[in-house]
C-alpha cells in the first residue's frame, strides 16, 4: 500500500515514523532512510520486526531543535 504522505509541520510528525515516512520527511528513497540506519547515521528502534525512527533522532538529524511543548 503506498500512500501520500503530507505532513505541514514538524510539529504533525508522529513520535515513532516508519521508514516510508522517514523518506518522505526526507524526500529521498526508502533505500537511501534504510542505508542512514544501517550506518548508525539516524538512530533507530526496532519493535519485533518493525524498524521505526523517533521523532526526536529525525530531528537531531536534521539539526533542530526539539518543539516546544
Amino acid at each position: 500500500m503506498k500512500s501520500r504522505l503530507v505532513y505541514t509541520s514538524l510539529d504533525d510528525l508522529p513520535v515513532t515514523l516508519r521508514m516510508d515516512e522517514v523518506a518522505a520527511v526526507l524526500k529521498v528513497s526508502r533505500n537511501t532512510a534504510y542505508a542512514l540506519v544501517r550506518r548508525g547515521v539516524l538512530p533507530s528502534l526496532r519493535i519485533g520486526r518493525c524498524l521505526r525512527v523517533p521523532k526526536q533522532s529525525l530531528l537531531s538529524f536534521l539539526r533542530l531543535p526539539p518543539p516546544s511543548l
